[in-house]
């Protein structure tokens, strides 16, 4: 019984903070030019960012386990799509309380569709930031469906200027 006292105060004593100061050693403010972008399958959606340090420690994209933006893609009902995607390095390092800007591409999906991307930074091969209570950014993004001219041409094995290919593999049948 002394035991489990003891570690209740250790508990209640720890991690006292401050008024006005982030009790996180990484820590993210992200916000993107728009809430909501849409875009034609498969086509590169380009987002522009105001990231701000509200931690403890530096960010740095050129250090061991460097400081990167990247986004889990997600359903319309918030459940994960692809939750590893493209890293994009800060452009400089960045102290705590410091602003800076960043743009990106990202490449939408191939299927039509209602998305979500939750962007959040991570410590690569360590944890993402909202993994220790970093707040993400969700922005919507309407995936609109692509009309391609082959898609309206009857198949035959006539003589013509296209060629239809089929594959046991859907994505490769998607492009």
């Amino acid at each position: 019984m002394g035991m489990l006292i003891s570690i209740g105060i250790l508990i209640s004593c720890g991690g006292q903070k401050k008024e006005g100061t982030s009790s996180l050693e990484y820590n993210a403010s992200i916000r993107a030019d728009k809430k909501k972008y849409s875009v034609l399958a498969g086509n590169k959606l380009h987002i522009g960012f105001q990231l701000k340090n509200v931690g403890q420690k530096t960010w740095s994209s050129s250090v061991e386990n460097p400081c990167l933006l990247s986004y889990h893609l997600l359903d319309k009902d918030g459940q994960t799509v692809q939750y590893d995607n493209r890293r994009f390095t800060l452009p400089k390092d960045t102290l705590p309380g410091q602003k800076i800007e960043l743009s990106i591409n990202v490449k939408s999906p191939l299927q039509k569709g209602q998305y979500i991307l939750e962007f959040d930074l991570l410590r690569e091969g360590l944890s993402w930031f909202k993994d220790t209570g970093s707040k993400t950014l969700k922005v919507l993004l309407s995936v609109l469906n692509r009309e391609w001219i082959e898609d309206k041409m009857d198949w035959t094995l006539d003589y013509g200027t296209f060629t239809k290919f089929t594959s046991n593999v859907e994505e490769l049948n998607t492009l």
